[in-house]
């Protein structure tokens, strides 16, 4: 019985044929001679163009790779989806118009298997679309972050956010943090709980994942129902983390009714967001050294809105 592969690869696609071949072939540049040590877990959601053969060309070029034609037009559904087809040791995610740079996933890889950390986040190396490429950082020992260090650290957006992709999970952790079916903020949702169930965590700043901000993306052109799916991890993420980290989700909160106070006019969500924010306490929160000067203002000026 062959044995299990160390890391499943899973690659979303929906109408992705102007930069999948692109992305799937810088994956495999990306591992070099770690190829033995992965499986493709591949899906194609409710795509309409050229995609599918892309992929079709790909699996059978590389046979540890399984394929999947989805109708979801949900992400949280998809990722679902391709998290049960998985058989590695650890899970790694890549959206179908993104690029790896060659080489560093197998140093990634070697780091995963040296250490066999809960959860490996790797500093995403984010860039315009057209854009000149980025300065890279060079190759450096990875940190290794206790669990409150790297809850405080997304928290206040210190070297890492919210993304699932380009970072590296134990499977089984994945598995016991569902996605929930957004179609946007999904990896919001799932990163909180999945920093309260890893216990070894080691943080890399040398990044090998380029994340390129399209005008497409899922989380560009904003609406309600977006909004209210940013909502609903920030109730999730006063759920999951304890209570001590109260003040900074509270900058999320307050981030929130800033940036979209006019999109939930009207709803149970923009009345509730005003309840948490007036919830806060302020001498705490203005004398709190971790919260941000930019937020302690930013409370004082909508205290009244709230």
């Amino acid at each position: 019985m062959p044995m299990p592969p160390l890391l499943s690869i899973i690659i979303t696609a929906h109408n992705g044929e102007a930069w999948l071949s692109a992305t799937l072939a810088s994956v495999i540049a990306s591992l070099g001679g770690a190829l033995p040590l992965c499986e493709f877990i591949i899906t194609n959601d409710n795509s309409t163009d050229n995609t599918q053969q892309i992929i079709d060309r790909f699996a059978a070029r590389y046979p540890a790779s399984k394929t999947f034609m989805t109708q979801f037009a949900n992400i949280g559904k998809v990722r679902n989806f391709a998290v049960a087809e998985c058989q590695g040791e650890y899970i790694l995610m890549i959206d179908g118009d993104d690029l790896l740079l060659a080489g560093q996933l197998n140093e990634k890889l070697q780091i995963l298997q040296q250490q066999r950390p809960d959860l490996l986040i790797c500093k995403l190396i984010e860039t315009e679309e057209n854009a000149a490429p980025p300065e890279i950082v060079a190759a450096s020992a990875p940190e290794t972050l206790s669990q409150d260090n790297a809850i405080e650290r997304f928290l206040i957006h210190r070297d890492f956010q919210a993304h699932v992709i380009g970072q590296f999970f134990r499977r089984k952790i994945l598995a016991a943090a569902p996605f929930p079916e957004f179609v946007c903020y999904e990896d919001s949702w799932v990163f909180p709980q999945v920093l309260t169930l890893s216990h070894k965590i080691l943080y890399s700043r040398s990044g090998f994942y380029l994340y390129i901000k399209r005008h497409t993306s899922l989380s560009g052109n904003i609406n309600l129902a977006k909004v209210q799916c940013l909502y609903q991890t920030l109730e999730h993420m006063d759920q999951v983390l304890p209570a001590r980290f109260s003040q900074l989700i509270a900058c999320h909160w307050i981030d929130l009714f800033n940036r979209y106070a006019g999109e939930m006019a009207g709803t149970v969500e923009l009345e509730n967001t005003k309840k948490r924010i007036r919830g806060i306490s302020k001498l705490a929160f203005l004398a709190n050294r971790r919260v941000r000067f930019s937020y302690k203002r930013k409370l004082l000026k909508i205290a009244r809105q709230a």
